[in-house]
């Protein structure tokens, strides 16, 4: 037997086989053949048959049982295939019944792989002459299979006496010289069919790899695309902005436009550095005449000094301008917060928000402030 594993499904063809017998059966108790009630179809794995090399896996026996459940006829049996004598290019001729009813079955063989079996055969009385006086020995499975040679559906059996599966044993066994001389047949078959599936895995792999090896490389190639198209993006932006094209005068152009960005960074804080010392001495100055003149108690100057530090300067400076602006209002001078919907009472001092939040965050009573404001 020799092997080959390929899969397609979608395209079933049926082939008729003339083949010899899969399994050989004994003598009965008298030395008189005998018909069969049931022999094996199909060996595991690939044979070989003058029509190629088909194979019957683990897959063909689910689908082979599928297509027998499927059926709305009983499974029959023919001679010399004269039921397919019209697809094979032949006129068409009756064609007799061999068997009447079989039951397809896989079975493990002995290494647990997958055989297919027909049982309860029920052979017509002329087929089982035939067979018991040896007229007819062989048979020949009529099955579909995918173009790669795997077994798909068993269709019928015919019986014959010229094979086409090589290496296999009749289904009525002659004598034990001819039975010796099939098991050695087929073991050197089996050899070969051996070394075929080990070159045909070994093909496969390789296959495997390479298209592994090919799906990296696409991917390489995708994302070598995508930096191209970054890359270019990235150069008209820059060409934008430069107005250069040239990639070494437009990394020039960046280079300078960086250390002018950075000269102007520290320009700024040098400014800004010499804006808030120039006010920190304006403040200094006028919170401590403000002190020495008795507009600003020591407390007052020590709270607007916390928030020269915490809130800056510029808070600290409105603070303190608005505490001693004028001279000090009466005593119990009413504090009145100004909005736009309420008018300021005749004769009240008014604080507006920022006096009323110094007030709040410095912890300073509204009528303490208010002796450094007018009577509005």
């Amino acid at each position: 037997m020799s092997r080959k594993r390929n899969r397609d499904r979608n395209d079933e063809r049926v082939t008729a086989l003339k083949s010899t017998a899969v399994f050989d059966l004994p003598v009965g108790a008298e030395g008189k053949r005998e018909a069969p009630t049931e022999f094996r179809v199909f060996p595991a794995g690939p044979f070989s048959t003058t029509k190629g090399i088909f194979m019957f896996t683990a897959r063909s026996a689910a689908d082979v049982m599928n297509a027998y459940a499927g059926r709305a006829l009983p499974l029959m049996g023919d001679y010399e295939h004269q039921t397919d004598a019209e697809s094979m290019g032949f006129a068409p001729m009756q064609a007799p019944a061999s068997i009447t009813e079989m039951t397809p079955e896989v079975r493990p063989n002995e290494h647990g792989q997958a055989e297919l079996w027909v049982k309860d055969v029920k052979w017509t009385d002329r087929a089982r002459a035939y067979l018991e006086a040896g007229e007819y020995r062989l048979f020949s499975p009529v099955f579909g299979h995918t173009p790669e040679g795997e077994i798909t559906s068993l269709q019928r059996i015919a019986l014959t006496n010229k094979p086409a599966m090589d290496g296999l044993m009749p289904l009525v066994a002659a004598t034990q010289s001819d039975e010796d001389e099939d098991e050695e047949t087929e073991m050197e078959t089996c050899a070969k069919c051996q070394a075929m599936a080990t070159e045909l895995s070994e093909v496969k792999a390789r296959l495997t790899a390479l298209t592994d090896e090919n799906t990296k490389l696409t991917a390489k190639l995708v994302s070598f695309d995508q930096w191209a198209q970054e890359e270019k993006k990235e150069h008209e932006q820059l060409t934008a902005l430069t107005g250069q094209t040239d990639k070494t005068a437009i990394l020039g152009a960046v280079t300078k436009a960086v250390a002018d960005s950075k000269e102007l960074v520290s320009l700024k804080a040098k400014v800004e550095s010499e804006r808030v010392a120039h006010l920190t001495a304006e403040y200094n100055s006028a919170a401590t005449k403000a002190v020495a003149d008795g507009r600003l108690p020591p407390a007052v100057k020590d709270t607007c000094d916390g928030i020269a530090k915490t809130d800056g300067i510029e808070k600290a400076m409105a603070f303190l301008t608005a505490f001693v602006g004028t001279d000090a209002a009466p005593a119990g001078a009413r504090v009145t917060v100004l909005t736009d919907s309420k008018r300021e009472p005749t004769g009240a001092v008014v604080l507006n928000e920022l006096e009323i939040k110094f007030c709040h965050d410095s912890g300073i009573s509204p009528e303490v402030f208010i002796k450094g404001k007018p009577r509005a």
